[in-house]
């Protein structure tokens, strides 16, 4: 939905999903968090590194923390260089 430009329907249904994973252990929904964070920082919000470090913190996999906060480093070193 979001390569197709349609990231209203993609945040609805990303939440929907995060809804349904009540009965999943937390690392589970790191992955969508991800995908929310990527939602958010298209449509403009601000809070998409905090879902990031959200997720970070949630994941019991080692190799994808790890990605999750170079992305994080990445995105914040992007954010300091527009202001």
């Amino acid at each position: 939905q979001i390569g197709l430009g349609n990231t209203p329907e993609a945040l609805v249904n990303i939440d929907i999903g995060i809804d349904k994973l009540n009965n999943f252990p937390e690392s589970f929904k790191a992955s969508f968090l991800e995908i929310k964070s990527d939602i958010h920082k298209a449509i403009g919000r601000d809070d998409y590194i905090e879902i990031l470090t959200e997720a970070a913190g949630i994941t019991d996999s080692t190799k994808y923390k790890l990605q999750l906060e170079e992305k994080i480093q990445l995105l914040s070193n992007a954010e300091r260089s527009l202001v």
